[in-house]
């Protein structure tokens, strides 16, 4: 018996660059230069031949593979995104939620693919992901990749240094005896600028309230008030600077600082300025009207939306974009291809200065500081 047709139509064979080459009489190298448009080629041919090979792929409805396309220059087109601590956002008050935008946004136009490297920790002992992984490199997945988070390993950013794998840390770092390619913010600026702001206002008497850590950011915002202090003609006293945690703060410790004359607090952290304004209200204190606080950053996920605090703002999503463009351009200055050295941004394509970027940050006065209290005079 005979077998019945069936309606389906027989799948078509994949169209291959040889059958192009083939119909247009000319060898695969030269169909593949000019279908993959390498003008960088050693392999010349006549715009007639160019197209004589367009038309024969156009009629045979051959389809460049991109896999094979990348892999012949050498790279994937892919960055990653790799964080030393669980930290990708679901929120977008979340800190680093304005970074990510930045960096999906500068990707897609520079025509590159995401990689997020996200899997837990390998030693239940480490606070930290690794980017070495049983002594290879997790990242080289990418073309190269940004980096983020406050609890790096830094051993292991000295180890892609010395690997020559190319990458931006979001944030400034400074580790002794290398240069790590970074995008930061300017604290120093920006805290130089509250500070005076609030002295436009009339304060003179300033207590600043930092938190526990010793992380660049946070040595930033204190020179940036150091030096502010000093441009004002301020001593900067020791006495009059505080490292605290959001619970310390008590009733009795507000009115204690308050009594010694101060009527400002520039504080690095949000949770702590908010807390400081709950225990401002317990007492009966307005603020700004009583006494002023300021923030050296941005109120996002910690605090309440609807308080208008005076603050600077950092230029997250700007960061994630020069992010991006810092390293597609480390990428094009490399060798690729096969035999490629695999030079890379931490080389000397560019320049330290080009490699260390920060952005400036934005004042905004908001409505947490204020004049002078007249009564601070009567202290």
């Amino acid at each position: 018996m005979a077998e019945p047709m069936s309606d389906q139509p027989e799948p078509r064979a994949r169209v291959r660059l040889v059958d192009v080459a083939k119909r247009a009489g000319v060898s695969i190298a030269v169909a593949s230069t000019i279908l993959n448009n390498r003008a960088a080629s050693t392999i010349r041919a006549s715009a007639e031949t160019a197209d004589r090979v367009r038309d024969a792929a156009r009629e045979l409805g051959y389809s460049p593979n991109p896999v094979a396309q990348r892999l012949a220059r050498g790279r994937n087109q892919i960055l990653g995104v790799f964080t030393f601590e669980p930290i990708f956002p679901l929120a977008q008050q979340n800190f680093y939620h304005p970074f990510l935008i930045g960096i999906e946004q500068e990707a897609e136009d520079l025509s590159y693919d995401l990689l997020l490297f996200t899997s837990a920790r390998s030693d239940p002992g480490r606070r930290q992901r690794q980017i070495f992984r049983g002594g290879v490199n997790r990242l080289a997945l990418a073309d190269g990749s940004i980096l983020l988070g406050r609890e790096e390993d830094r051993s292991e950013v000295i180890r892609l240094m010395e690997q020559r794998y190319p990458f931006v840390y979001l944030g400034r770092r400074v580790i002794d005896g290398v240069a790590v390619p970074y995008v930061g913010a300017d604290y120093v600026s920006a805290t130089a600028q509250v500070v005076e702001h609030l002295a436009a206002l009339g304060h003179r008497s300033f207590l600043y309230v930092g938190s526990l850590g010793d992380h660049e950011a946070n040595l930033d915002r204190r020179l940036g008030y150091a030096r502010a202090l000093a441009a004002l003609g301020l001593p900067d006293d020791p006495a009059r600077q505080r490292r605290i945690q959001p619970d310390e703060i008590s009733g009795d410790q507000l009115g204690a600082w308050l009594g010694t004359g101060i009527t400002a607090f520039v504080v690095e952290d949000d949770m702590v300025a908010t807390r400081l304004l709950e225990v401002a209200s317990a007492k009966g204190l307005d603020v700004p009207l009583d006494m002023s606080v300021a923030l050296l950053g941005d109120a996002l996920e910690h605090v309440e939306a609807d308080v208008p605090w005076t603050m600077f703002r950092i230029p997250r999503e700007a960061m994630g974009r020069q992010a991006v463009r810092m390293l597609a351009s480390v990428l094009a200055a490399r060798p690729s291809g096969p035999g490629s050295d695999g030079a890379s941004g931490s080389g000397t394509a560019q320049s330290e200065a080009s490699r260390q970027v920060v952005l400036g940050c934005t004042l905004v006065p908001g409505g947490t500081a204020g004049p002078v209290p007249a009564r601070a005079g009567t202290r």
